[in-house]
């Protein structure tokens, strides 16, 4: 992929990226170029999973996280403090 077409996601709403798979805000799946390119989890798989651990820490991804929780993809947060709280804010 080039940066062109990188650079389409954030245009579509791209909030997170998954398992190298872009999400918007609600956790849908954004189609795209690189969905042909990845080997890996599908992300509906990953959505059946027992248990789903994220790990991220940083309030500049309170965004990103919120989305990915948002899309079930995660039953777990691992963070930090300072990113927890403002993760509540946005509730």
């Amino acid at each position: 992929m080039n940066l062109e077409q990188l650079d389409a996601y954030p245009a579509k709403g791209a909030q997170a990226v998954v398992c190298g798979r872009f999400i918007e805000a609600n956790g849908q799946a954004i189609p795209g170029e690189i969905d042909h390119r990845m080997i890996g989890i599908a992300l509906d798989d990953m959505r059946d999973k027992e248990i789903g651990l994220l790990t991220s820490c940083g309030t500049d991804r309170v965004l990103s996280i919120r989305a990915t929780l948002n899309g079930g993809f995660a039953t777990h947060l691992a963070t930090c403090a300072k990113t927890a709280e403002a993760l509540i804010d946005l509730a």
